[in-house]
């Protein structure tokens, strides 16, 4: 059952202000989808630079950061050392969590609180590349990381130039929000062992598969799915069931209601049986992989003591980390095991180690954080405001980009995250930005030099400030093992 397609605008789609004309296909237009790439391989050139010369030249700042993979220097060979000097500055903060579990899987009780599908994907691909080249199974895992990183990155930055021109038409306007996510403050989350390059890649081909072509049905069902995957790699997936909401409800029913002449019981009938069918393969999936996942891991944490290696159980003491099997420390072992949305250990691990709770971020020490993340926050509710009243209505799929970033998380993650959970920022900035460099000749040298932008208007200017201090200070920082997280 298909409707008519109306040209697409705000109301409709990831939340756009206006509605621009299409574009004629010149050979202009065509070289922009290769200038958007090559964008594209030179921000992850230049942030592997930038991390090498970080990590070989600035010593390691102090950090409580969790150090712990199970790996003794000795066990390594040259070909290991020269991994661990080109990329470790990729291998910091949460970074190390990941090579932990896949190396050791979950063996401490505060690395639950990292979604199992990353791991995962570490582990098996870094098998193989084993069998393929000697190495310590850490390097393989790093190198694995490295490389599935910024290669989902340069895919996702692609899928968002065709969300983009499917969304408005316009080919400027798809470079501009590819340009700026290639670019973007975070830069350095999307080349290490992060989750953020999987994540934004499932996410933003989850948005451009359910406001593309074909069959409603079909695509809403590829959506879900990859929606679900994007729950396994992080919490905050879950808010992406918003834009299948959205979607069905106003895209669907009321688009149907409007075009068909079927009596509406009917058309309503029709349409709840998709939508129940959308539903079961989203339990399904919960039942038969996330939750069964999850539950495995309880009963592995909680059924008695299990032997560790004695690095593991050292670094545990003296860091007052709680082990798989340590039962009495385990609060959570006696709760009662329900069925849920969430693991039933994660709510009271992310309160335990990382105050995530009503108001618990907020103390004194914190503040440093704040002010690292203060720009972004300022700039998404400035854009946010700025669409709401521009459009001068309620728009949903509004509220799920607002509340996918600042609610409820940590502030020292926000800027990352709201660049890799929702495309807002890059297609809001994008109009912004193609609008005010309509008559500039748009070539990578010089949309890269702050002259561009200097003559542009003092917005843009302030603009590529921020994007240029954040992409170089937060690298440094970050590589450096600073408190850029």
């Amino acid at each position: 059952m298909k409707c008519r397609r109306k040209p697409r605008t705000s109301g409709d789609d990831a939340g756009v202000s206006e509605e621009l004309p299409k574009e004629p296909k010149t050979a202009e237009h065509a070289g922009l989808r290769s200038l958007a790439l090559r964008s594209l391989l030179l921000s992850r050139f230049a942030v592997v630079l930038l991390q090498f010369l970080t990590n070989n030249i600035i010593p390691d700042l102090t950090t409580d950061a969790f150090e712990f993979t199970g790996v003794r220097r000795e066990d390594l060979g040259t070909f290991d050392l020269l991994v661990e000097r080109i990329s470790g500055g990729l291998v910091r903060w949460d970074s190390v969590h990941f090579l932990n579990i896949a190396l050791n899987g979950y063996i401490f009780e505060n690395t639950l609180a990292f979604f199992p599908v990353l791991p995962i994907f570490l582990k098996k691909l870094s098998s193989i590349l084993l069998n393929l080249i000697p190495m310590h199974e850490s390097s393989a895992v790093i190198l694995i990381g490295v490389a599935l990183s910024n290669g989902c990155f340069v895919v996702t930055g692609m899928v968002l130039f065709a969300f983009v021109k499917s969304i408005y038409g316009s080919q400027h306007r798809a470079f501009w929000a590819s340009f700026l996510f290639a670019w973007n403050p975070a830069a350095i989350f999307f080349s290490s062992l992060y989750t953020e390059s999987l994540y934004a890649l499932v996410t933003f081909s989850g948005l451009l598969v359910l406001y593309g072509k074909g069959d409603l049905f079909a695509r809403t069902l590829v959506a879900v799915v990859l929606f679900t995957v994007s729950f396994g790699i992080r919490s905050n997936g879950l808010l992406n069931f918003g834009y299948i909401g959205y979607f069905v409800i106003f895209n669907i029913v009321f688009a149907h209601l409007r075009t068909q002449e079927a009596p509406f019981l009917r058309i309503c009938f029709s349409l709840m049986l998709k939508i129940i069918l959308i539903l079961l393969v989203v339990l399904l999936i919960f039942a038969t992989i996330v939750t069964r996942f999850w539950n495995m891991v309880a009963v592995d944490f909680c059924d008695g003591e299990k032997s560790q290696s004695l690095a593991a159980a050292a670094f545990a003491e003296d860091n007052n980390y709680v082990l798989r099997g340590q039962v009495e420390e385990l609060q959570w072992c006696q709760a009662e095991n329900t069925f849920g949305i969430f693991p039933p250990y994660y709510s009271h691990i992310q309160k335990k180690y990382w105050d995530v709770e009503f108001l618990g971020y907020w103390k004194i020490i914190k503040i440093p954080c704040f002010l690292l993340a203060a720009p972004a926050i300022s700039m998404f509710f400035f854009l946010a405001s700025r669409r709401f009243l521009a459009q001068q209505r309620f728009n949903l799929t509004s509220l799920i980009n607002i509340v996918q970033a600042p609610g409820g998380f940590m502030p020292m993650i926000l800027t990352r995250m709201l660049f890799s959970a929702t495309p807002f920022l890059c297609v809001e900035l994008s109009g912004i930005v193609a609008a005010k460099m309509s008559g500039q000749q748009l070539r990578l040298r010089s949309v890269l030099h702050w002259s561009t932008w200097k003559n542009t208007g003092l917005s843009a200017t302030l603009l590529y400030t921020y994007f240029a201090s954040y992409f170089i200070g937060g690298t440094v920082l970050h590589a450096s093992g600073g408190p850029f997280t």
